[in-house]
């Protein structure tokens, strides 16, 4: 299933690193991302791979707050609308059909990331998947990001990077 990603071309090259802006997708019903596939890779990835962080934290939270449980990843998400948690699957393109989607994803934005930033390199996939109402703490994130919601609802908060 190819992705569709759909935005408006000025405002990506107006915006691009300097300013949030919106792009649609249809990810939400791409397979991979279904239930059993995120348990699947989670199943699959490397422990040093599946970050456990505690969803009850302050916005600025500077310390690694571990959750209560010592649930094992799939036990995690199978669970993760009751727990106070969140797991991140990092280096996701570890797994190949991740790799592929990835890859399909960016190759579709390069053309207008391109004039901005040449030369696309260490493509990576993140994927998170958090308890309602978890909070992430404030960091900053050393590359290029675009987050791309899956399933239910998220207040994000971008701060002005010249401040």
């Amino acid at each position: 299933m190819t992705p569709y990603i759909s935005f408006d071309s000025k405002e990506f090259a107006d915006k691009f690193e300097r300013q949030p802006f919106l792009l649609a997708h249809d990810l939400t019903h791409h397979p991979l991302f279904a239930f059993d596939k995120l348990v699947e890779a989670a199943n699959r990835l490397p422990a040093q791979d599946i970050e456990f962080n505690a969803g009850n934290v302050d916005i600025v939270h500077v310390d690694d707050k571990k959750p209560g449980h010592r649930l094992t990843p799939e036990a995690t998400i199978r669970q993760i609308e009751q727990l106070d948690t969140w797991l991140g699957l990092k280096k996701i393109c570890q797994l190949p059909e991740y790799s592929a989607l990835v890859d399909e994803v960016l190759d579709a934005l390069r053309p207008h990331i391109d004039p901005h930033c040449p030369g696309m390199h260490n493509r990576e996939g993140f994927i998170f998947i958090t308890s309602p109402n978890s909070t992430v703490p404030f960091h900053m994130d050393p590359e290029h990001n675009f987050l791309f919601q899956i399933k239910g609802e998220k207040n994000f908060t971008i701060f002005d990077k010249a401040d």
